[in-house]
């Protein structure tokens, strides 16, 4: 299962091109088989999978029970703008609290 956040959709909405279909193909193969193909981890639970043109998403795997999904948190581009996505994906993942395989929101 693929779950997005709206800051991964909004981004995901403004590409075109072989941007948009690298990205359709990625989430494809998390679809069909489970996984992120050459993605980097960034600790505390963050991936970044990444292409040569500059081409980057965020993400997360999130165990719960037997289920598996993978939270797409947000995309960018290479440079300044990387950085704060990255900052971003981190708040993120603060915000949802990851412990143990299980997803909960703060309150």
């Amino acid at each position: 299962m693929i779950r997005e956040s709206s800051l991964f959709t909004e981004w995901a909405e403004e590409l075109e091109g072989n941007d948009l279909l690298r990205s359709e193909s990625a989430i494809e193969k998390i679809l069909s088989l489970g996984v992120v193909t050459s993605s980097k981890n960034l600790g505390a639970g963050l991936y970044e999978k990444k292409w040569k043109s500059g081409l980057r998403f965020y993400f997360s795997v999130i165990l719960s029970g037997d289920d598996r999904s993978t939270l797409l948190l947000l995309g960018s581009l290479k440079g300044r703008l990387q950085e704060r996505a990255i900052a971003e994906c981190r708040r993120q993942l603060r915000f949802l609290n990851v412990f143990n395989g299980d997803i909960k929101k703060r309150d």
